[in-house]
């Protein structure tokens, strides 16, 4: 659960960003380990329904979850 910086409401953490101008890719964090393997995962958003504050964010848990799956 996300707070608002702004109002102190709890923000909606479904969102996610769509670029527009090509329909076919998203917006990903790549990064790199120590043995220079690229590992990526979404960047996702948080919106607040009351002020419109916006926050970008990388989902560590989920994604090192999906990672340990492979």
């Amino acid at each position: 659960m996300r707070i608002c910086p702004i109002c102190h409401k709890e923000m909606h953490e479904d969102a996610y960003l769509i670029n527009k101008a090509n329909f076919l890719n998203d917006l990903y964090i790549v990064r790199r380990d120590e043995n220079f393997v690229k590992h990526e995962a979404p960047v996702e958003a948080a919106v607040c329904p009351h002020c419109g504050h916006i926050e970008l964010f990388y989902n560590s848990i989920k994604y090192h979850l999906n990672e340990t799956d492979k």
